[in-house]
């Protein structure tokens, strides 16, 4: 196969990789407001309209994030202008809410004012028309909607290549993130405890926090303290489970997809922020441009007689961002992916037929049925989805069922030895789905323009950003914290969810880069097409599990040469 075919091959990987989701991607067209009064609906999603009141019609992808949260947060939003005229003749709102599980191919010509929802290329959203600009309610201060409680701006909240991607086109905002996915593992703390599976300082394992290894971040009396800071501690902790008779790993059988979300996990926290972020911004977007960013990475240019790598540091630009699928993380990435392989580290109930809600119920049931898992690859949405398999397991084992000790695992910064303390790093979360709300171009001069606006601001004031994670357990993609009473009242999963995003940096990834503008929709870090025989592959771990396929070929297998690079993205440096 070409080099060509193959990087046209990587380009389609994005559906597989930031568009991971068991839906159908597709135009939705002028569907009516589904007559679903389930759980949490109410009168939100009936037919019937109070005709004396004003209607909002809002779409939302209902996959792992659920309708709960927006259920409430209309709720709260129809009381508070249940007097207010926003149509003459009209006073008060009823929000009605379309939940469904296919993402939007467009919104422009439906019947809805509002959605929120995943897979979205925003950028070619914005550019076909599709989006109403918002930029007033983005940049207004929240006082008035807030009675005075805040004095910031939606854009306040937003970090700085957020703010540099959703102007990049036309200027103004058009679109606000929804909610935050993170791939990646979370595990059992009873477990852990349970059997000593947490790193001791000065060797050995230890349950007691006094005595943990200060873990990945390098910080004592953090929540990842014990847990393993380096691939090799990953693997050594592995085979402890395995002594222990514990499972060391679970995720899907039918979806082995999600193993991937493993190693985008390890392959971000290992190279780190900023180099992980050259996938989109390809050296040269405005951040790199303004501010001190450093873009170099760490990239593998052969190997030597033994089979080490040999790593370069290359600054990374547009010309040369092929050199990106040759980034050593990716590499050792794919290392842990063949060790967990020949480890027999994956759950033997990974079968063809296990899905995604089969897994998370084996996990959930595994450590109350004395057959314990310690670990769960997913994303972060994963809690959320399960809560009907929750609710199964508390009928069934009562209070041991209640209030789970799950938390959110940071990952290895470094491949070999142990992080000591104050040699660390942040913690890097990368959400992956690009979920956004917006609005329909259609609204504009519409009398329920403002009406609209107002409900999308309403979303992101921080009492309905606070109310958005105690329902999902996951965070909306702005800036908003917990006081410490309300932290407390949190259950433990969205405490540590909660925790570890107050210490490390989410990666949203996309920029103002010129590349990415134009090619949002296809363009991807590269993880994790390759060839290998001539056959296209795209799972570490379908290529590697049952064969002798090693990460080396599965890496070089996916390296793309500067002719096919410049033949595809050379109208963009070579003006």
């Amino acid at each position: 196969m070409s080099k060509t075919k193959t990087l046209l091959k990587k380009i389609v990987a994005l559906l597989l990789f930031f568009l991971l989701s068991f839906s159908t991607v597709g135009c939705r067209g002028n569907i009516p407001v589904e007559n679903n009064t389930g759980s949490g609906g109410g009168n939100h999603t009936t037919q019937e309209i109070d005709k004396d009141k004003s209607q909002l019609y809002v779409f939302n992808y209902n996959g792992g994030v659920g309708t709960e949260w927006l259920y409430a947060t209309a709720d709260a939003f129809e009381a508070k202008y249940a007097e207010t005229s926003f149509e003459e003749g009209k006073k008060g709102v009823e929000i009605k809410v379309s939940p469904g599980k296919s993402t939007l191919g467009n919104i422009k010509g439906t019947n809805y004012d509002i959605a929120f929802s995943e897979g979205v290329n925003f950028h070619d959203f914005i550019t076909r028309g599709e989006f109403l600009d918002i930029t007033d309610i983005v940049t207004e201060s929240l006082s008035e909607i807030t009675n005075g409680v805040e004095t910031g701006s939606i854009e306040d909240k937003l970090v700085e290549n957020q703010k540099y991607s959703y102007k990049a086109v036309k200027g103004g905002y058009y679109a606000l993130p929804n909610y935050e996915s993170w791939p990646g593992v979370t595990y059992d703390r009873k477990v852990f405890r349970d059997y000593e599976l947490y790193f001791a300082e000065g060797g050995g394992w230890t349950n007691v926090d006094s005595q943990k290894t200060v873990g990945p971040d390098g910080v004592r009396n953090t929540s990842d303290d014990g847990l393993p800071s380096s691939l090799e501690e990953f693997v050594t902790l592995i085979k402890r489970m395995k002594a222990l008779n514990v499972t060391p790993i679970l995720t899907s059988g039918a979806y082995t997809v999600m193993t991937n979300k493993l190693i985008t996990a390890i392959y971000s926290n290992l190279v780190g922020y900023d180099e992980f972020m050259l996938n989109f911004s390809y050296g040269e977007d405005t951040i790199a441009k303004t501010t001190d960013v450093d873009t170099s990475a760490n990239i593998i240019t052969g190997f030597n007689s033994e089979g080490t790598p040999i790593i370069e540091k290359k600054t990374i630009t547009m010309s040369n961002s092929y050199y990106m699928m040759q980034d050593y993380g990716m590499y050792y990435a794919y290392e842990i992916m063949r060790t967990l392989i020949d480890e027999k580290a994956w759950s033997k109930k990974m079968t063809g037929v296990l899905s995604h809600l089969d897994a998370q119920t084996e996990f959930i049931y595994s450590d109350l049925e004395n057959n314990p898992i310690a670990m769960y690859v997913d994303g972060c949405y994963w809690y959320n989805e399960a809560s009907d398999a929750f609710k199964r397991s508390e009928k069934k084992y009562k209070e041991a069922a209640v209030n789970r000790d799950f938390a959110w695992m940071p990952m290895p910064v470094q491949v070999s030895g142990s992080v000591t303390e104050g040699h660390g790093r942040q913690p890097v979360l990368l959400d992956e789905l690009r979920t956004f709300g917006f609005l329909n171009a259609d609204l504009k001069g519409k009398p329920t323009e403002k009406l609209a606006k107002l409900f999308l601001q309403f979303c992101y004031t921080d009492e309905m950003l606070k109310l958005f994670t105690r329902t999902t357990k996951m965070f909306r993609g702005v800036k908003y914290e917990f006081t410490d009473s309300e932290y407390a009242d949190l259950c433990k999963y969205a405490q540590s969810v909660a925790e570890i995003r107050s210490r490390a940096r989410v990666l949203y990834p996309y920029t103002d880069n010129i590349i990415d503008i134009y090619n949002q929709k296809h363009m991807n870090p590269g993880l994790y097409d390759t060839v290998i025989g001539g056959a296209t592959e795209n799972t570490p771990y379908d290529a590697m599990k049952g064969t002798s396929v090693t990460a080396r070929q599965y890496f070089e297998g996916g390296w793309i040469s500067p002719e096919s690079w410049t033949q595809q993205y050379g109208e963009y440096f070579n003006k």
